[in-house]
């Protein structure tokens, strides 16, 4: 069978690309797919690809996602984007030659953030499977271009994956559920490993993420701040990723005299070399799809604590006091004292590092790459014996 995957990235930092990567590489070795895949622009997500001899394609293309936010600027925008989405129209045309010339069996959608290999599947008559990964009106603050035709396209899908039983709530207004399955991202467990936490005095910490208003690290920077003024300074904050408030974090931590136990670390590819040094990882997503990163931290044996809220889904991934820590999203008292009771009471660290094995043990039956890479190759089987059943 050969199935194009459509990307609306490439970058070899980013959930949903990774993911891609996993996906294309297990197909082709493990069930003797062939995969092609198509990128919107250069990047260095291609590095990826052509480690795995992964064939891709660069197809400029433009989201169709446009930001609620109204002003003069928006406006401006959302006429730009009125006219880039007819220049899409090019490259439509290109994946239907595509489609033909690789006899493409079924095109894969890897994010609602695009859609021309939707439009070429229709014209092609070829099967769609659409992966939704995002909350575009949560955590983006964001629509489709024209919700009505948009969410017409996706409803013709033979199948929708959706990350978390979350992701689906939110589009039940808009998509038809009969076709639609929840598969959670996969997480490659090479780098899995079995190790000591909170052995030492100093307590390392991290939160991983986009420094966006959406990822929220002030949550966590202001209540290290707070154990801080009283006079609790067994720990050291890395914060891993980069984005628009990065300056404005930069000048908090500044202001406040937290220099000496902040660390900035920017984009990172290493993320597996990093967290191998690190005893506790604090999500506090306003939003989160799903929560790679805090997959991939208790994979390798952090303890994890997590904001829990309506838009997200950090409580599927963990049970609170049994695999990692939930505190409800801006509760910072809560936070804090979460964070206290790791940092001043060495007697619980037994009790932490528990959860932290549990959390591994969880993450390795539930989230690995085989698991689904399983489950989506099933979805694809059963799309092609649905179309043979009708032909």
């Amino acid at each position: 069978m050969n199935i194009l995957l459509v990307s609306s990235d490439n970058n070899k930092t980013s959930g949903a690309f990774l993911s891609l990567v996993e996906l294309a590489v297990n197909l082709e070795t493990r069930y003797d797919y062939k995969v092609f895949v198509i990128l919107p622009k250069y990047g260095d997500g291609i590095s990826l690809l052509e480690e795995h001899h992964i064939n891709y394609k660069i197809v400029p293309t433009l989201s169709w996602i446009v930001y609620n936010n109204v002003s003069i600027k928006s406006i401006t925008k959302y006429c730009i984007k009125g006219i880039g989405l007819l220049l899409n129209v090019i490259s439509i045309l290109y994946l239907c030659f595509f489609i033909y010339k690789h006899k493409i069996d079924i095109v894969h959608n890897n994010t609602i953030f695009t859609y021309v290999g939707a439009v070429a599947s229709k014209i092609m008559r070829k099967s769609l499977v659409w992966h939704i990964r995002e909350d575009i009106e949560n955590a983006f603050s964001s629509k489709l271009f024209n919700n009505r035709l948009g969410y017409k396209l996706i409803n013709s899908s033979n199948r929708i994956i959706f990350v978390s039983n979350y992701i689906q709530s939110m589009y039940m207004k808009y998509i038809d559920t009969t076709r639609c399955v929840v598969i959670y991202d996969g997480i490659d467990t090479s780098f899995y490993k079995v190790r000591p936490i909170l052995t030492k005095e100093l307590v390392n910490i991290a939160v991983i993420g986009h420094l966006n208003q959406n990822k929220n690290q002030i949550e966590v920077i202001e209540a290290l701040h707070n154990l801080l003024r009283k006079r609790i300074i067994n720990f050291h904050l890395y914060i891993i990723g980069d984005g628009e408030l990065r300056s404005e974090l930069e000048e908090y931590i500044k202001n406040h005299h937290m220099d000496s136990y902040v660390s900035f670390y920017g984009r990172r590819s290493d993320l597996h070399v990093i967290l191998d040094t690190i005893d506790v990882v604090v999500s506090c997503s306003k939003s989160e799809a799903f929560g790679r990163t805090l997959v991939e931290s208790m994979l390798h044996g952090c303890l994890v604590i997590s904001s829990v809220s309506e838009n997200n889904a950090s409580n599927e991934i963990i049970e609170s006091g049994i695999n990692g820590l939930l505190y409800p999203l801006g509760d910072m008292s809560r936070l804090e004292y979460l964070l206290e009771s790791i940092l001043c009471n060495p007697q619980n660290h037994q009790m932490y590092t528990a959860y932290a094995k549990k959390g591994q043990n969880s993450a390795l039956g539930r989230f690995t790459t085989n698991k689904t890479v399983e489950s989506i190759q099933l979805v694809y089987s059963q799309v092609k014996r649905d179309i043979n059943k009708y032909e």
